[in-house]
């Protein structure tokens, strides 16, 4: 799986202080779990995909990957993991993430099983799907943030140039719209400061909030045996 389809979605938080990245829109699927800490890796291929799927829904050929996928991203949207470590000493040796909800009116379960990555592939999800990204971001919102102080204090400008253009003239007087207060770029970055700091000490990183809205379904009969 390439690092550019690696990047397109995003983390998640869940339980036990992990974030988690699914990518669910093709086979083979991977799913990267850290804790900032470890980092536990999930590669399914076609044949694994078709394992597993049998040992959760058997005698459901007729259904395509394809669509028992796409089943199971919604049920990732939907739902929030249950996170189960299977520990040697002081050593997770695997971690299962299984989620579970109803969907049209069947229980649907999956389970994905996750083992420690390499240090290598954990050096690679660190640099790569967690430093670089947010670099990324924060180096484009600067970019945007400093073209949006320049476009202010040129519309500042020209409505300076426009209110001192009319008194001299007299032809009319200053419309009360374009009574407005200069942009102070030191001003508002000191108080966007103080409002950040606020929240730094009131808030924390929203856990994913699950998806419960009914959306259509492609299953024809995906689920456990009746």
């Amino acid at each position: 799986m390439s690092d550019s389809k690696s990047l397109a979605s995003r983390w998640r938080r869940i339980e036990k202080g992990f974030v988690v990245k699914f990518e669910l829109a093709e086979l083979p699927y991977r799913v990267v779990a850290t804790d900032f800490g470890a980092v536990f890796t999930c590669d399914v291929d076609r044949a694994g995909f078709r394992q597993q799927r049998e040992s959760h829904y058997p005698g459901e050929e007729s259904v395509s990957d394809h669509d028992v996928l796409m089943e199971v991203q919604s049920l990732v949207d939907r739902a929030d993991p249950r996170i189960e470590q299977v520990d040697n000493g002081n050593e997770t040796t695997k971690m299962n993430l299984r989620f579970t909800a109803e969907m049209d009116g069947i229980q649907f379960e999956w389970v994905f099983v996750l083992k420690p990555a390499s240090l290598e592939l954990s050096q690679v999800v660190v640099r790569d799907m967690l430093v670089q990204p947010l670099l990324d971001v924060q180096s484009a919102l600067m970019n945007q943030r400093d073209k949006l102080f320049r476009l202010l204090l040129a519309k500042d400008s020209e409505i300076l140039a426009y209110k001192s253009e009319m008194e001299k003239s007299g032809l009319c007087p200053i419309r009360r719209s374009l009574i407005t207060e200069a942009f102070d770029s030191t001003t508002f970055l000191s108080d966007w400061a103080e409002h950040e700091s606020l929240i730094a000490t009131t808030s924390d990183i929203r856990p994913h909030v699950s998806n419960k809205e009914e959306r259509p379904s492609k299953r024809r009969n995906v689920g456990p045996p009746r």
